[in-house]
């Protein structure tokens, strides 16, 4: 599914998905879901990374919060398209997104201090925990 959105983006751009200059090898592929660390995902991470970024941004903008967390949620987003920029893609590369994921810590911990009263970090790192263990064991 999403290997044909970005098939059509690359179309829509004029630019071959496989081109060697932007791909390891030449060939674009998404890796099946893993639990082997170089071609392992982060969706659950993804997902809690925008879900985040747009809750803090909304609490910027409401005033409950100090403008500095979203520039530096900003810095982290730019430096994650210069080093898309820089370096080529590659079905390995998630285990280099675990940096970025770590440092948007702080980001997520603002949105979840907002909600304190609704325990949601108990709830949330008990559903990382059950879906880490098939990846365990």
């Amino acid at each position: 599914m999403a290997e044909g959105y970005l098939d059509e983006l690359h179309e829509d751009l004029g630019l071959a998905i496989n081109d060697p200059r932007t791909t390891v090898d030449g060939v674009f592929y998404i890796p099946e879901n893993s639990a082997f660390e170089q071609a392992s995902g982060n969706p659950l991470h993804l997902l809690i990374f925008v879900l985040s970024l747009v809750a803090v941004a909304g609490i910027v903008i409401l005033g409950k919060e100090k403008p500095s967390v979203l520039i530096y949620a900003a810095m982290l987003i730019v430096s994650m398209l210069l080093y898309c920029l820089i370096f080529k893609w590659s079905p390995t590369g998630g285990r280099t997104q675990l940096t970025y994921f770590f440092m948007f810590g702080p980001v997520a911990a603002v949105f979840l201090d907002k909600l304190e009263k609704y325990q949601v970090e108990g709830i949330l790192a008990a559903i990382l925990l059950i879906l880490a263990i098939p990846l365990i064991f």
